[in-house]
């Protein structure tokens, strides 16, 4: 992947498409879509965010998958969530927490949160 498919269209812009995808523009989820099948790592989060809020969880299974091996933290997180839920994907609490765990030690945000995730939601079972 060459780096300027992360650096190509700014977070300002894909946030900007989520929003009027959000608002029922079928303009601006088809270009999230175009973007997220070319390998654009915010694209793939974003429409990740945006099917999981629908009654099509699984899409968003498949995208955030999508940005894993480029290094998207972010999607690694809500991956966690959904599998924690069940949502979009059959439930595995043991394998969100470790998804929660491999973030925990990320500086930033993500790594608050998926702390914060752990905290909350650990149970006994452990690796």
């Amino acid at each position: 992947m060459s780096s300027n498919l992360i650096t190509k269209y700014s977070d300002t812009e894909i946030r900007g498409l989520l929003y009027q995808a959000r608002s029922g523009d079928a303009t601006a989820l088809a270009t999230l879509e175009r973007r997220a099948r070319n390998g654009h790592v915010n694209a793939q989060r974003y429409l990740g965010v945006y099917w999981f809020r629908t009654e099509e969880a699984e899409r968003a299974i498949y995208y955030w998958c999508a940005a894993f091996p480029h290094g998207c933290h972010w999607s690694r997180y809500y991956y966690g969530k959904a599998l924690y839920q069940g949502r979009g994907t059959a439930q595995n609490r043991f394998w969100a927490l470790r998804q929660w765990r491999l973030l925990s030690g990320h500086p930033g945000s993500v790594g608050r949160l998926a702390r914060h995730a752990l905290n909350l939601y650990a149970t006994e079972k452990t690796d």
